[in-house]
């Protein structure tokens, strides 16, 4: 005996959190896997600056933004055909 509990009633105990915990980060695992696939960037709106490196998304109608880090206009990439 510890602390007053028996080792089968121990074990039980154990191996419910256990479980519970393995359960717990399952469906953590599903609930980020399932947002992910929700949001996608298209290739269209993808930009980068060219001397800071920094990616950025832009909307669809414009053809250049400036560079959130660095201030310096930049191009977006067009669409591949």
């Amino acid at each position: 005996m510890w602390f007053g509990i028996e080792f089968k009633d121990g074990f039980v105990i154990y191996l419910a959190v256990t479980l519970g915990c393995l359960f717990g980060a399952m469906l953590f695992d599903e609930y980020r896997r399932e947002r992910r696939q929700k949001w996608k960037v298209s290739e269209d709106r993808l930009g980068r600056c060219p001397d800071c490196g920094q990616p950025f998304i832009a909307e669809r109608t414009l053809t250049s933004v400036l560079c959130p880090r660095c201030g310096r206009p930049c191009s977006v990439r067009k669409p591949r055909a």
